[in-house]
């Protein structure tokens, strides 16, 4: 490669473009301004020698320096349960994207006797996992879904497993239970725990709220008071939308009350040719 320029300085720059007959890389230097500068030169570089793989109109250069084929894939269909069934491959499916989701765990029963006051902790969120599956030699799949607690999965290929329980609050604070973790897929998430409840003095106590997923929140906590006239305690609040914890009950007096039902599960499935 050369290049021709007057002894004046000039401005130059570097064009680097595809030849769409090769796939070489092509690499010019051009004159941007420049009085009393002669020509420009152009020159092709390999493309192996700035990334592996083949340049050419169907592909594009990754960060990681490998040319990779653009997706021709198309999404011809979504299908999604809330609860279990069998998932059949619709005519030109050859891939789908999976979005698992499990139970919501239940908040915990809150207790108390006498003068004082106790809550439960709140219900942890089901976990998630997303896969990407070929089903070209498949023509139908299990799909389970899961209620409050339970392991929602599609097959054998990845599941995700429910909230825990939140622990019950005797005259006390109770921890909130544990979030779900997702198995098997190429995106698996252990979703937020519930939180525990909280005793302020003898008195007053706070429930748990519940964990929360992508698709769905925990209700909040529910705070009971002794001193409150006619008060009856609390009953714990449900998950909200997919996947979510419920809140722990509240009790004052012995007025003891149960948590909320954590939200069921959810199997998302995104159908490609």
């Amino acid at each position: 490669m050369s290049r021709s320029r007057s002894r004046l300085a000039a401005d130059w720059f570097t064009k680097l473009r595809p030849n769409a007959t090769t796939g070489d890389v092509e690499h010019e230097e051009v004159v941007a301004a420049a009085t009393n500068v002669t020509g420009t030169t152009t020159a092709s570089i390999p493309t192996t020698a700035l990334a592996s793989g083949t340049a050419n109109s169907g592909t594009f250069l990754r960060g990681d320096r490998v040319w990779v084929s653009l997706s021709t894939e198309t999404i011809i269909g979504l299908k999604v349960y809330t609860s279990s069934g069998t998932w059949t491959k619709p005519s030109g499916c050859s891939k789908v994207k999976v979005t698992v989701v499990g139970g919501g765990g239940n908040g915990g029963y809150g207790y108390s006797s006498g003068d004082n006051a106790g809550a439960g902790g709140g219900g942890g969120a089901g976990g998630v996992a997303i896969d990407v599956i070929d089903v070209s030699a498949v023509s139908s799949i299990s799909v389970t879904v899961g209620g409050a607690g339970g392991t929602s999965s599609f097959g054998s290929y990845c599941s995700a497993t429910g909230g825990a329980t939140g622990a019950a609050g005797n005259n006390g604070t109770a921890a909130g239970g544990a979030g779900g973790t997702g198995v098997g897929g190429i995106f698996n998430v252990t979703s937020s725990s519930g939180d525990a409840s909280v005793k302020l003095g003898t008195y007053v106590a706070t429930s748990g709220a519940g964990g929360n997923t992508s698709l769905g929140f925990g209700s909040g906590g529910l705070i009971v008071s002794v001193r409150d006239v006619g008060g009856m305690g609390e009953y714990g609040k449900s998950g909200i939308g997919f996947g979510a914890g419920g809140s722990g009950g509240a009790s004052e007096d012995g007025q003891n009350r149960p948590g909320g039902a954590g939200a069921p599960g959810l199997v998302i499935i995104e159908e490609f040719a």
